[in-house]
């Protein structure tokens, strides 16, 4: 496919739509490419970090990481390839940004772990001390 191509997959509802997107989320440009590729790295290896030190029962957040991790680590593998991250799926009956399934892991891992912030303030505090006693 070419730039901005799109191939309908349900009619005006979902179409895939090639976009090569060298910035942020949604096309937001700070800094350029190597700071993308650098914060993407840094952010995978504290996240893996923090998920190997976090207790096996605590599924939830383990899962929303695990998503984040996966998201983050998708793009960046577009970004050392491509130079940027390639997005194709675009919603039509919203008004929304291109997007791909990396972002949707990452926006899953994001919801999950902000309601396990906000309503479960016992599994972020025993987090939170376990990490300190290592």
């Amino acid at each position: 496919m070419q730039s901005f191509e799109s191939v309908k997959i349900l009619g005006d509802i979902l179409r895939f739509t090639f976009i090569k997107n060298p910035g942020m989320a949604f096309g937001i440009q700070i800094g350029n490419r190597m700071f993308f590729t650098i914060f993407a790295s840094i952010a995978s290896i504290v996240i893996l970090i923090y998920l190997f030190r976090l207790k096996p029962e605590h599924h939830w957040t383990r899962f929303a990481l695990a998503s984040i991790l996966g998201g983050a680590v998708g793009n960046l593998i577009d970004r050392i390839v491509y130079k940027e991250v390639i997005d194709f799926i675009d919603l039509r009956f919203i008004r929304w940004p291109v997007f791909n399934v990396a972002d949707i892991a990452v926006t899953i891992g994001m919801v999950i772990l902000i309601v396990f912030v906000i309503f479960d303030n016992k599994t972020v505090e025993a987090d939170e001390e376990q990490l300190e006693t290592g």
